[in-house]
């Protein structure tokens, strides 16, 4: 009788340990996953927000250019722009 009840006892600690090894490489598994969704979305806002700096920049490099021929072209004709 006590060795069946210890034999029982064995057995389900056994599959407990089984299952809590089993658990454990799941929680593992999902830490990488979560690792990298995190950093692809890190880097995909970083570089969103690079993108959005360039395009920036780019518009405003084209704006100067624009103001600039503006201006000489007025300045061919003698006239000065002096803003609002």
């Amino acid at each position: 009788m006590m060795t069946s009840r210890l034999r029982t006892l064995e057995t389900s600690r056994r599959q407990l340990r089984d299952a809590l090894v089993t658990k454990e490489k799941e929680c593992i598994r999902l830490h990488a996953r979560l690792d990298v969704a995190e950093r692809s979305v890190a880097t995909s806002s970083h570089k969103e927000i690079v993108e959005e700096i360039e395009a920036v920049r780019d518009e405003n490099e084209r704006l100067r250019a624009q103001v600039f021929e503006m201006e000489t072209f007025l300045s061919d004709y003698g006239l000065v722009w002096v803003g609002n």
